[in-house]
């Protein structure tokens, strides 16, 4: 009654949800049923692993009418006109299907390719093999599901607890760095008071060095100093006794030349006096 074609409808509803994802209409229980994709996208839309998409052949006779219902024919290419293709394709599907329900045991395997390629099937026995598989992949896909949430909360519980140990090995590992930083600070300080009492010993040793050289440079440029001194005062009186020498050789030689021009005047002077008196006589002699 009521109740049966609302499960009918609510059943072919299902289908067509579920390829509508994959651009498949589904109008019925017959023709859209023919070739076998409708099948095959139901059982890959729950469990891909078992029937990949890639085992799906798209291109039947049933995807052909479609395609001249929308589009030329001159758009069409060879391959989608070609029906010993479209058989071949809708043969796959089937064998597809047929490997897919091994992993399926609730599923009763009433359909088969020869029943379905090239014919209208037969409404009730897909609605029954649609309702069983319907029935097989809700309730597997809620296994699986239920599956997947133990699962997920088994790997979060797991992935609790090493983060805990995690947690605990890096609480351990801080606390052995922390002591091990301890231990070189302790190293360290005492290296540091090694070091210390080093650089005062290297210091007071400089110091008494600096001392000494400083001392060393102090007599030395005393003596030095005190040589300079000596040698400049002698320097002095030599220079003291030479300028004395050349004063007095300066003036033994001017004393000279006063002597001699002394004597050359006198010379000079007693001959033009001698030669006047001559003169003198021999005038006073004529007159």
């Amino acid at each position: 009654g009521i109740n049966a074609e609302y499960g009918l409808a609510t059943l072919l509803d299902w289908c067509k949800t579920v390829c509508s994802y994959y651009d498949v209409p589904v109008d019925n229980f017959t023709v859209s049923f023919s070739d076998g994709r409708v099948l095959c996208l139901l059982v890959h839309h729950y469990h891909p692993e078992l029937l990949p998409l890639s085992r799906v052949r798209m291109q039947t006779s049933l995807s052909h009418q479609l395609m001249e219902m929308n589009a030329s024919r001159d758009f069409l290419s060879d391959s989608c006109l070609d029906p010993d293709l479209h058989r071949e394709n809708e043969k796959e599907n089937f064998r597809a299907l047929s490997d897919a329900m091994k992993g399926l045991n609730e599923v009763p395997n009433m359909i088969t390719s020869t029943d379905m390629i090239g014919t209208i099937p037969d409404e009730k026995v897909v609605i029954t093999f649609v309702s069983y598989l319907c029935a097989a992949l809700v309730d597997i896909s809620t296994d699986f599901r239920a599956a997947q949430k133990i699962q997920r909360a088994w790997r979060r519980y797991k992935f609790l607890e090493r983060h805990e140990a995690m947690r605990e090995r890096r609480r351990a590992i801080i606390r052995v760095q922390a002591l091990a930083r301890a231990l070189l600070a302790r190293r360290q300080l005492e290296n540091l008071k090694l070091n210390r009492e080093a650089i005062v010993a290297a210091r007071r040793e400089y110091a008494a060095r600096k001392i000494q050289l400083n001392w060393k440079t102090h007599v030395a440029t005393k003596d030095i100093r005190k040589e300079f001194l000596q040698k400049r005062e002698a320097a002095k009186t030599i220079q003291r006794f030479y300028k004395a020498i050349l004063e007095e050789r300066w003036r033994d030689r001017i004393s000279a030349a006063k002597l001699i021009q002394k004597t050359w005047r006198g010379h000079r002077d007693r001959k033009m006096y001698l030669r006047l008196r001559e003169s003198a006589v021999k005038i006073q002699s004529v007159f």
